[in-house]
């Protein structure tokens, strides 16, 4: 049965208190810590996420106003290439190529320009970013394709379009059944995005919809399709940020947790650590406290209960293993029972003498009239002439006295006693 009222429980619920203060403290910092971490890394991706959003606007603002250029520089002629005659026809053909080479040349250019003239004549220049096979499916795209105008102004919007399996962003002016576009893959516009950057987190580009366009450093599968399912699928060990895109839809930066929170990884450990040896620490603590403390306090109160009880001889402890302190407290109390001791003998020496003192001052009382009433009567045992009478009687007065006057003797044997009982 616990005793609520023990030294022992009272400094176990102590040690327990203290010990789950200070791993609450531990465990609400690591997850404060936690908290920090995750906040800012969350603000760092959406800084990243900002600077990267104006990069591909800035992208599709030199893409567009490129094909603006392009097509207030060469309306006019690729409108007339119907009416003159087929000599001046190729030549205006290879200047309009020529131009839309001129477009390409630099280094923020799109992925490919193109200029569909009436008779469904496709000219069109690309960058090197495209493969081959990549520029094949393309030119048989603008082929077949029709790029009619819109009266609803949706042609100055960017269009994604998906071409044998990688999405393209189109855009594109019709005016007269001449169309003049751009383009761009979605994998460059996201290449081009972090250009020199040593950037290891996943980002991903989906359209307005959810569909996934481009990734880098992810490998999709199959099902990964949309961004919810990517989501589902990685967030339990990435950070998912997304940020809308204008122009396209939004890009969504992955933060790998483990790479984010390796760093706390040993406060956590600590904190474990110190569990395990909190559950060690305290059962060492109490078995100091039963064997140091409490142990030579039970000593000392059954003793005390002893010494209670009426037994003044207590002697310290030989060989025990008490601390310093409680071997004074033992000393202590050895010397406190003594002391006892010899005060009750003190005490009881003089109870004795009071009594003795009493009993003398009763036989100075009682001997006048005994010693009187003996001559009282040897004088009238003269009057008798009972002369043996009054011999035995003085023979043993003077056996009475001289007992009376021993001395300081205190002792006598019972023969004596017996002998002074008779004589009186």
């Amino acid at each position: 049965m616990i005793r609520t009222n023990s030294i022992v429980f009272k400094f176990s619920v102590q040690m327990t208190v203290i010990l789950a203060i200070l791993l609450s403290i531990l465990v609400l910092s690591n997850i404060y810590s936690l908290e920090v971490v995750r906040s800012n890394a969350l603000t760092s991706s959406r800084n990243t996420l900002a600077i990267y959003q104006a990069n591909i606007h800035n992208n599709f603002n030199n893409f567009s106003k490129d094909l603006i250029e392009v097509f207030d520089n060469n309306i006019d002629a690729a409108v007339n290439l119907a009416y003159i005659d087929e000599s001046s026809r190729n030549f205006k053909v290879q200047q309009l190529k020529n131009n839309l080479l001129a477009k390409m040349s630099n280094d923020y250019s799109s992925d490919g320009m193109f200029i569909r003239l009436s008779g469904e004549l496709v000219l069109e220049q690309f960058s090197s970013r495209i493969q081959s096979q990549d520029k094949l499916a393309l030119v048989d795209f603008l082929n077949m394709h029709e790029f009619s105008s819109d009266p609803a102004g949706e042609s100055d919007e960017w269009k994604v379009l998906q071409i044998q399996g990688d999405y393209y962003l189109f855009k594109y002016i019709t005016y007269s059944q001449v169309s003049f576009g751009t383009l761009v893959k979605a994998d460059t516009l996201l290449s081009m995005v972090d250009r020199g950057s040593n950037d290891q987190n996943r980002y991903v580009l989906s359209n307005t919809e959810g569909i996934i366009l481009s990734a880098n450093n992810i490998v999709l599968k199959e099902a990964d399709t949309t961004l919810g399912s990517l989501t589902n699928e990685y967030q339990r060990n990435f950070l998912i940020i997304s940020e809308p895109i204008g122009e396209l839809g939004q890009i969504t930066n992955m933060v790998a947790k483990g790479g984010l929170f390796s760093g706390l990884k040993l406060i956590q450990w600590s904190i474990a650590l110190l569990a395990v040896l909190s559950a060690i620490v305290v059962p060492l603590v109490l078995r100091f406290l039963t064997k140091d403390v409490l142990k030579p306090i039970l000593e000392l109160v059954k003793a005390a209960k002893v010494v209670e009880q009426g037994q003044l001889e207590y002697h310290v402890p030989q060989g025990a293993p008490y601390s310093l302190e409680f071997m004074k407290l033992f000393h202590a109390l050895e010397s406190m029972v003594s002391e006892i001791k010899d005060l009750k003998i003190q005490s009881y020496e003089e109870q004795i003498e009071i009594s003795r003192a009493e009993i003398k001052y009763l036989h100075m009382q009682i001997r006048p009239h005994f010693f009187l009433n003996a001559i009282s009567t040897i004088t009238s045992l003269t009057y008798q002439n009972k002369n043996e009478e009054i011999r035995r009687l003085i023979h043993c007065l003077s056996e009475h006295l001289r007992y009376m006057f021993k001395g300081g003797l205190v002792e006598v044997s019972m023969e004596e006693e017996i002998k002074h009982t008779e004589n009186y």
